[in-house]
């Protein structure tokens, strides 16, 4: 390694980030399954660099790099499982990770549901 070059471990990468995206939780509908599906399974940061796009089990997130308390667009996915999260848990569904992604000029969020099925956003 030469002089310039700077090694640094795995979990520093994302240090120069320290901004926390996080929408309260409104204590009424708190449930036992409430941090399972409010788990980001992907994230994307759109080309422009000013906008993130979060994939959780219920939502389609899109977030102002410059506001932090709250997303600026939220697509419901499958509200229609809410009432099936029992189920869902017991055969393991409810841990299922879906990816979403952006258009290549930022005018589009995409998302995948169950069955090979594609949600486009505007």
């Amino acid at each position: 390694m030469n002089k310039k070059e700077k090694h640094f471990p795995f979990n520093s990468c994302f240090v120069f980030f320290d901004i926390v995206f996080e929408e309260p939780e409104d204590p009424a509908t708190r449930s036992f399954f409430s941090e399972i599906i409010s788990s980001i399974s992907d994230i994307k940061f759109s080309h422009s660099g000013r906008y993130m796009l979060t994939r959780d089990f219920l939502n389609l997130k899109i977030w102002d790099l410059q506001m932090d308390n709250k997303p600026v667009e939220t697509y419901p996915i499958h509200e229609y499982l809410r009432s099936k999260l029992c189920v869902l848990y017991e055969n393991d569904c409810i841990f299922d990770k879906f990816e979403c992604c952006w258009s290549p000029r930022d005018e589009y969020v995409s998302k995948k549901k169950y069955n090979f099925h594609f949600s486009f956003f505007k």
